[in-house]
């Protein structure tokens, strides 16, 4: 029997507040959506294709982490 990987295993997702900011970076391949989550915990960099359907600017509000690479 195989041990399940760190990416495999079932593990809840927390809500923690903060701020996400977001800013478009044009690359060779086009222009692309980053974000930058800080929070009490620590902060993140946050890479989602959800991310290009909003405008760049600052977001503050209650925040799900699913998985931290």
């Amino acid at each position: 029997m195989a041990t399940p990987s760190a990416s495999e295993k079932s593990v809840a997702p927390i809500v923690v507040p903060g701020q996400l900011t977001l800013r478009t970076i044009r690359g060779k391949n086009g222009p692309f959506t980053v974000g930058r989550l800080a929070t009490p915990i620590g902060e993140f960099a946050v890479k989602d294709a959800e991310l290009e359907q909003y405008p760049e600017g600052k977001y503050d509000g209650d925040f799900v982490i699913r998985y931290i690479f």
